[in-house]
């Protein structure tokens, strides 16, 4: 899939340290709440720190991108 970014201004990354953690359920409703306000989700990937020490360490990362006038229009 070839996706065009060309109209994409600001990028954001947010960051939990898990799905099941506070923080997943804090990153999760930023993230909703972004979207709501008319950005994209460009990406998602997971980071761990150590598959055989802390497989369970793994830290998930949200890359949100909006267009300058998508942003405007929707802070009025």
């Amino acid at each position: 899939m070839d996706l065009n970014h060309s109209d994409i201004d600001r990028v954001t990354e947010i960051t939990s340290n898990g799905y099941s953690s506070i923080s997943g359920s804090i990153a999760t409703d930023e993230v909703n709440k972004l979207l709501s306000r008319g950005w994209k989700l460009l990406k998602i990937y997971t980071t761990c720190y150590d598959h055989v020490i802390a497989p369970q360490q793994q830290t998930i990362h949200y890359v949100l991108g909006i267009n300058e006038y998508t942003h405007q229009a929707n802070e009025d």
